[in-house]
C-alpha cells in the first residue's frame, strides 16, 4: 500500500483575494479605515483556508468485493472509511479507480473521532484485464472551500475480469467428423466409439437417431474407448480487428465447455510467434489466462501449420479468427492443413 498527500488552492480562493485587493485599493485611494478593515478581513479568510485547512492523515480505507467477474457482470465494492484521529475528520469526496471499471466518486459526510462510514460502490466491468490492485483517492475543500487537500491510496489486490459470457461454439466436431468416427476396436466400453450402419441382428437400442436422421438409413452406435475428443485450439489475430474481444469470448466460452465436458484443452495463441501452448490448467487458471492475453498477430496459415499445434493423436487443430481474416487466408490454410495431414476446423465470430 502506498499513499501520496497533495494540497492545492481552489478556484474559490480567487473571491477573497480580488476583494481584498479592490477594497484595499480603495481604502488607499479613500482614506477609509473601513474599507482598509475589509481588505484586512479578505486576506485573513485566505490566511484562515491554509492555517485551518483539512486533514485527512488519521482517515483509512479498507475494501471488501468479489476477486474475479467478467466482461458485462455488476461487480459491487463495499468501501469502510474510518477516523481514527482523536479530531472530526472534515466531509470528503471518495474515488474509486479500478482498472476495467468506471471510476466512480460518492460522498462520505465527516465523521467524529472514532467514527465509520460504509459505501457500496456499484458498477458494470467494461473490460477485461487483471489489475495488480486499485486506487482510492480521498478529496476535502472544508470547511471553507478555498484550499483543497487529497490522499491517494493504492492498494494491493489483485483484480481479474474474464472474458465476457457467451455460448459455446459446438461446431468442431461435426467439422472434424469426430461425431461419425469409429473406433477401430470397439468394445463393451460405455462411451460412443463411433457410429456405423445396421446389420442384422444389432440390438435396436443402439441406434444412433441423430445419425440415422441426418443419414436417411438406420445407424448404431458402436461403443468401446472412443475417438480422441481433445480441443486444440489456436487463437490468431489480428487483435486490432473490432471484433477481437468477441474472439476472445468465444474462445474462452468453448474452451471452458470443452474442460466441463471432461476433454484435455490445448490453446495457442499467436502473438509474433507460435509462443507456448497453454494446457493441462483448470477452468478458472484458463480464464485468467484469457484475462491476460494481450496483442496477438496474424501468422501465415504456412507459419500456423509448421508450429504443429494440433492434437497429435488426431491431427486435428481448431482455428478461430477474427471476421475480418479474408476467405482467400482461410482457403491457404486449408490447404496447407491438408499437405501436412492435418484436419482443420473454422471457428469465426459472426459477421456484424
Amino acid at each position: 500500500m502506498t499513499t501520496g498527500t497533495e494540497r492545492h488552492l481552489t478556484a474559490a480562493i480567487a473571491g477573497p483575494v480580488v476583494i481584498a485587493a479592490a477594497l484595499g485599493a480603495l481604502a488607499v485611494l479613500t482614506g477609509s479605515t473601513w474599507l482598509l478593515l475589509l481588505a484586512g478581513a479578505g486576506v485573513g479568510v485566505v490566511v484562515a483556508a491554509v492555517l485551518i485547512r483539512p486533514r485527512l492523515d488519521d482517515v483509512t480505507v479498507s475494501m471488501t468485493g468479489p476477486v474475479r467477474v467478467a466482461v458485462g457482470e455488476p461487480v459491487t465494492h463495499r468501501l469502510r472509511v474510518h477516523n481514527s484521529g482523536a479530531s472530526s475528520a472534515p466531509p470528503l469526496r471518495l474515488t474509486h479507480t479500478l482498472r476495467g471499471l468506471a471510476d466512480h466518486s460518492v460522498y462520505v459526510v465527516g465523521l467524529p473521532p472514532g467514527g465509520s462510514a460504509e459505501v457500496d460502490i456499484t458498477r458494470t466491468a467494461l473490460q477485461r484485464g487483471v489489475a495488480p490492485g486499485c486506487l482510492i483517492r480521498l478529496e476535502s475543500s472544508a470547511p471553507l472551500g478555498l484550499l483543497a487537500v487529497s490522499r491517494a491510496t493504492s492498494y494491493r489486490q489483485p483484480f481479474v475480469v474474464h472474458p465476457a459470457v457467451v455460448a459455446p461454439d459446438r461446431s468442431v466436431s461435426h467439422q472434424l467428423g469426430i461425431d461419425d468416427a469409429i473406433d477401430p476396436v470397439p468394445g463393451p466400453g460405455l462411451d460412443i466409439a463411433g457410429v456405423r450402419e445396421w446389420q442384422h441382428g444389432d440390438d435396436p437400442r443402439r441406434v444412433h437417431w441423430r445419425s440415422t436422421a441426418r443419414r436417411g438409413r438406420l445407424i448404431v452406435a458402436e461403443r468401446g474407448l472412443g475417438a480422441s475428443t481433445a480441443l486444440s485450439l489456436a487463437v490468431v489475430g489480428p487483435s486490432e480487428a473490432p471484433d477481437w474481444e468477441e474472439v476472445v469470448a468465444l474462445a474462452a466460452a468453448t474452451c471452458r465447455a470443452a474442460q466441463l465436458e471432461g476433454r484435455q484443452v490445448t490453446v495457442r495463441a499467436w502473438n509474433g510467434g507460435p509462443g507456448p501452448a497453454v494446457h493441462g490448467r483448470s477452468v478458472v487458471s484458463l480464464l485468467d489466462w484469457w484475462a491476460e492475453l494481450g496483442d496477438v498477430a496474424l501468422p501465415w496459415p504456412t507459419a500456423l501449420v509448421a508450429a504443429g499445434s494440433g492434437d497429435p493423436k488426431t491431427r486435428q487443430l481448431t482455428v478461430l479468427a477474427s471476421a475480418q481474416v479474408r476467405v482467400v487466408w482461410w482457403d491457404e490454410l486449408y490447404a496447407r492443413g491438408a499437405a501436412a495431414g492435418l484436419a482443420v476446423a473454422r471457428l469465426e465470430v459472426p459477421a456484424r
